[in-house]
């Protein structure tokens, strides 16, 4: 796996782990106020049954003092007692309850002392009952004061009770409302979640496609270089830079070698003892060593059999299994160096021959050159004594002979000329090609 294929997929594990985690923390954060808002609800309704609690204590007070006035009975004393402090109590409750309501803890410092006075008046009803000391008209203006502070106190705890409904309506629909952004939280994260698994299957499976991919295109790919390593009609191995030893040779090495592929896989190339001179494999190497590559160097190998021949060889860097190698190609030049050797042969008896051929038109130009200066001089001889003796017709004879001997002449000179062509090169010169047609026809 390469770096940017690692950088990759890191970053895209951290993408969905930063998205997961912001769903989560949406989520979270969504329910737990749904829970606080929820608590407040359970904490309002709390104070209400308080509060509604309370109104009964009171009510259920009056009534056992009032159970007691008529019957006498103890048992409305007790059940009095009991109410007395449940009263207390409660108030005690709503207190705590309602600690971080102003308004509400202000009506409670307003009701204690309302409270305190109406069961003060009971106590003086029921002492004024058990004594007998209390006249009718004394009574009756106890239960009058007292049915006022009653009412006082009711009115104070529907306001209380109402101030809670209000609250309660109001947290009620914050609660609801929180409710509602946790379901769509939930449902937004879970769509988001279930997204993000798409597009990682997506690209999870997209990045299987293309790896499947890579690896056919490398296994097509190793095989065309498989194929293309074997039938090379040059000697090839892979030698492994780590330890010196052979990878793999193709059938041309092991042909030209005479040594058998598995004689050559896994041992080291100095065993083989397949360079004739050592001093130019150093040099090779050396080179190779360098600059990584080496291009149609020529050396000598030695075969198993100990005979030896000649080779042109290259030499390039590649990475072979995992490993660095060399990958060396050489192609045996026998054939070549015996027709070099040949056409060498051929070219020395080339220049011999045009020597020989040189020295002949030289000779025979020379030869030639003789019978033609004496038919041109008996021509002249001819015309200059006899011309009016001849007639028209000797004489037109005559110019003809001595016309045909100087072209004669020329043709002499020009073989001369073209034998020399060889040893001294002769420039362009122009020609007048009317004279050249007129000399032919003549």
């Amino acid at each position: 796996m390469n770096w940017f294929a690692a950088r990759k997929i890191t970053g895209g594990f951290a993408a969905t782990l930063l998205v997961l985690g912001l769903n989560a923390w949406w989520s979270f954060s969504n329910v737990h106020q749904l829970i606080a808002k929820d608590a407040w609800v359970a904490h309002t309704l709390q104070v209400r049954a308080n509060l509604e609690a309370l109104i009964n204590s009171v009510v259920e007070g009056e009534g056992a003092v009032r159970g007691y006035l008529i019957n006498g009975d103890d048992e409305f004393l007790k059940s009095y007692r009991a109410d007395t402090r449940l009263i207390l109590g409660t108030i005690a409750r709503l207190r705590y309850l309602t600690r971080d309501n102003p308004s509400q803890q202000q009506r409670l410092s307003d009701l204690d002392p309302l409270v305190a006075h109406r069961l003060d008046l009971l106590e003086k009803l029921i002492l004024s009952s058990a004594g007998g000391t209390t006249g009718k008209d004394t009574a009756k203006a106890l239960v009058t004061s007292g049915r006022k502070v009653t009412d006082a106190i009711r009115k104070l705890l529907m306001e209380m009770e109402s101030a809670e409904g209000q609250l309660l309506e109001r947290r009620t629909e914050q609660s609801e409302h929180s409710g509602r952004i946790a379901v769509l939280s939930l449902i937004i994260a879970s769509a988001m979640n279930a997204l993000l698994l798409c597009l990682i299957y997506y690209l999870v499976h997209r990045d299987i496609i293309w790896r499947e991919l890579e690896q056919t295109k490398l296994k097509l790919s190793e095989e065309k270089f498989r194929r293309i390593f074997q039938y090379s009609a040059d000697q090839v191995s892979i030698v492994s830079l780590v330890d010196d030893t052979y990878l793999d040779v193709n059938n041309e090495f092991v042909k030209a070698t005479g040594f058998a592929r598995e004689e050559l896989i896994g041992k080291r190339t100095g065993e083989f003892s397949l360079w004739l001179d050592n001093q130019e494999r150093d040099r090779i190497v050396g080179a190779y060593t360098k600059t990584g590559l080496v291009k149609n160097e020529e050396a000598d190998f030695r075969r198993k059999d100990g005979s030896t021949f000649p080779a042109l060889l290259s030499l390039v860097a590649i990475e072979f299994e995992g490993q660095p190698c060399t990958m060396s190609m050489g192609r045996d030049i026998t054939d070549l160096k015996r027709r070099q050797e040949q056409l060498k042969d051929f070219a020395t008896n080339l220049e011999r021959s045009n020597r020989d051929l040189e020295d002949f038109a030289r000779v025979a130009s020379h030869d030639l050159q003789e019978p033609l200066r004496k038919i041109q001089a008996f021509g002249d001889r001819l015309t200059a004594k006899y011309r009016d003796v001849l007639g028209e017709q000797g004489r037109d004879y005559l110019d003809r002979m001595r016309n045909a001997a100087g072209r004669g002449e020329i043709l002499i000179q020009d073989l001369l000329t073209f034998s020399r062509v060889s040893s001294k090169a002769q420039p362009f010169i122009p020609v007048d090609l009317s004279q050249v047609a007129k000399e032919v026809l003549s």
